[in-house]
């Protein structure tokens, strides 16, 4: 599996930290975008903004092979901002602001490649998901052969007629 490079993790920590000012904000925005409300509840709110951050992310990069799908769309969704006027109203909200969208814009240059690698990832389930149904397929043909030829060994030992009987029964049965 691939993972997220450092760099793409550290450029979402840096946007993650300038886009809201206010945690309450940073917070509503994390609810919505992450799967599992069990990884906010675990985060000190009571810390500094920076550090809520780079817990998350950290918590999130380790185990990339549960949380790859919350990571991605974290950095999709941060990249897509647009809109920094909340910051704007701020005291110094221009200098806010600017750093928001400096750091979106570095965190934008990490983004394609990673989006290519959700894709990829889709792909990778979707192929999955096929297999184990054509298995299933299988599995369910392999069963209704064995079961003819379950059928056909207690025919071979059965008298002739009713033989007979029994192949016309086992002839116009549903398979």
């Amino acid at each position: 599996m691939k993972k997220i490079s450092p760099a793409a993790l550290n450029s979402l920590k840096d946007a993650l930290s300038v886009v809201y000012w206010y945690k309450r904000e940073l917070r509503s925005f994390l609810t919505n975008c992450l799967t599992d409300d069990a990884i906010l509840a675990r985060l000190d709110w009571q810390d500094y903004k920076r550090n809520i951050v780079d817990e998350l992310v950290d918590h999130l990069a380790k185990r990339q092979s549960a949380y790859l799908r919350d990571l991605l769309r974290l950095m999709s969704e941060v990249a897509r901002f647009d809109d920094f006027s909340h910051l704007e109203g701020l005291e110094d909200g221009e200098q806010k602001a600017a750093r928001a969208r400096t750091a979106v814009a570095a965190l934008q240059k990490h983004v394609t490649g990673h989006l290519e690698l959700a894709e990829e990832q889709r792909n990778i389930n979707e192929r999955r998901v096929k297999a184990r149904q054509t298995r299933l397929r299988n599995q369910a043909t392999q069963e209704q052969i064995e079961a003819l030829r379950a059928a056909y060994v207690d025919l071979v030992s059965m008298p002739e007629q009713k033989r007979g009987y029994a192949l016309e029964s086992l002839m116009n049965s549903d398979p």
